[in-house]
């Protein structure tokens, strides 16, 4: 607007239907106010911003998704020590640029095609920047050279985003023409098959030129053509009729591709173009590599081990099913016999239904974990059952109590006499009744020995005991 103003422009010539306002303070032609780079051009005038990432790759002309190259907003890159742009539809950024980073142009000024692909790093698809990668050195008016590239990435080591673009790196093959090509190429190798040539010339017999296929295979002479949509044209269909029919007559095996040999009929259906390439290597004598790993396209259903039996969705083959049905060790041998072998302190599991699994080298159990033989000693009183339980092999745990069976009578004490509910024994209860210690010497007689320090009970009825080895004394204690 001070332009204007110093143009000799009223305001009211400002607000005009035929210009159109960009942002504020900046005033365009309506007719041109909806072009990327006229948007650009306004905002870089007020904001001396420098245009980078995807509004960058739009003006190099990278080939991008239709989701992000179609985008209204506009991505602009302060230096350090400026604020971020913030406006209506702007992506600000900050970072630090490099003079050899930067290309001013005629109109606006950009980040270089190098640094414009390093940047896509952090917002595109592997394969979306590989196809970018693929662009920026291909074949005919290339960007950037492979050397240059490189380098510049030699020198980003650290940066945010030099991980992933070094894993585009190792996919990005110079001399394609097109992204389809390298969308074709990216399928064939996820699914496994070796990786193809790209526009290699091929000759006849004599030496002439035939024609440049897409990729190739050249030792098994299979060439594969991607016609797109300007392929349809009658001319070009003649073209490439008559050039389909000199690569056949030199021996080499043409496959002919389209958008719709790209896209699976389903998910997790392989693409007809994988079949089709496929198929011709095959028919001339190719073979893949015995314990290959076939990379699975996104969104595909997991793939099946080779040489293994289809398994159900719990991950069990029919053959485990079956023989895991029965419970026991003997369905375990038909199992060692089909190459099982189990883990080191591995813990069985029963199958659904089936009984609990006794324990090897044991007997049988009920529910209470009791065996029947143990049950039917158990089931008498006394010691001459255990007698029985250690002839068939059973050992007492080191200070376990014995549990008695339910309903009988309290077990005695081992070399214990039977006694009372009160604990006393019967002849104990007979030498008791008597009074003094003749009936003490009768308990010694039987075995009987009174504990150290302990004191002796009077019976009832009975006077006094006198103390040891001390004199009578009368009522009052004397």
């Amino acid at each position: 607007m001070a332009d204007a103003r110093a143009a000799g422009l009223s305001r009211r010539r400002t607000r005009a239907r035929d210009l159109a306002t960009p942002c504020y303070g900046v005033r365009t032609a309506a007719a041109n106010s909806d072009a990327l780079l006229e948007r650009v051009r306004a905002l870089v005038a007020v904001t001396a911003a420098v245009v980078s990432h995807l509004s960058a790759a739009v003006l190099w002309g990278f080939p991008l998704p239709a989701s992000l190259a179609n985008m209204p907003l506009v991505h602009l890159t302060s230096p350090p020590g400026r604020r971020a742009v913030r406006r209506k539809n702007v992506v600000g950024h900050q970072q630090s640029l490099q003079p050899e980073e930067i290309v001013a142009g005629a109109k606006v000024s950009c980040t270089s095609p190098l640094r414009t692909w390093f940047d896509l790093a952090g917002t595109l698809s592997l394969d979306d920047l590989v196809i970018a990668g693929d662009f920026l050195i291909q074949r005919r008016n290339p960007l950037a050279t492979v050397a240059e590239l490189d380098a510049y990435l030699a020198g980003k080591r650290g940066t945010p985003g030099y991980r992933r673009a070094m894993r585009a790196r190792e996919l990005v093959r110079a001399g394609t023409d097109s992204p389809k090509e390298t969308e074709l190429r990216l399928l064939l190798l996820r699914h496994g098959l070796p990786e193809p040539e790209i526009n290699v010339p091929m000759f006849d017999e004599t030496g002439g030129w035939i024609q440049d296929p897409d990729l190739s295979y050249e030792t098994e002479k299979v060439a594969v053509q991607y016609d797109g949509g300007h392929h349809a044209t009658p001319a070009q269909r003649r073209s490439d009729v008559f050039r389909d029919e000199n690569a056949r007559d030199a021996g080499w095996r043409v496959v002919v591709l389209t958008q719709w040999d790209l896209t699976p009929f389903a998910p997790g259906m392989e693409p007809t173009a994988v079949t089709r390439v496929r198929s011709a290597l095959v028919e001339r004598g190719w073979r893949s590599s015995p314990g290959a790993k076939q990379r699975q396209p996104p969104g595909s259903a997991p793939r099946s081990a080779p040489n293994r039996r289809p398994s159900s969705a719990n991950g069990r083959t029919a053959a485990s099913r079956r023989v895991r049905a029965t419970p026991g060790d003997e369905p375990r041998a038909a199992l060692v016999e089909r190459g099982w072998r189990p883990s080191p302190g591995a813990k069985q599991r029963q199958p659904p239904g089936s009984a609990p699994r006794p324990a090897p080298n044991r007997r049988p159990s009920s529910a209470n974990g009791r065996t029947a033989a143990s049950r039917r000693v158990r089931a008498t009183h006394g010691d001459e059952p255990r007698a029985a339980l250690v002839e068939r092999g059973w050992r007492p745990s080191p200070g376990a109590k014995q549990r008695q069976p339910p309903g009988s009578a309290p077990r005695s004490a081992p070399n214990r006499r039977p006694s009372s509910a009160n604990g006393r024994t019967a002849a104990s209860r007979r030498v008791r009744a008597t009074h003094g210690d003749e009936p003490r010497a009768a308990l010694v007689e039987r075995g009987w020995r009174p504990s150290p320090g302990a004191k002796q009970r009077q019976p009832p009825g009975s006077g006094p005991r006198p103390a040891p080895n001390l004199r009578p004394s009368d009522a009052n204690g004397r």
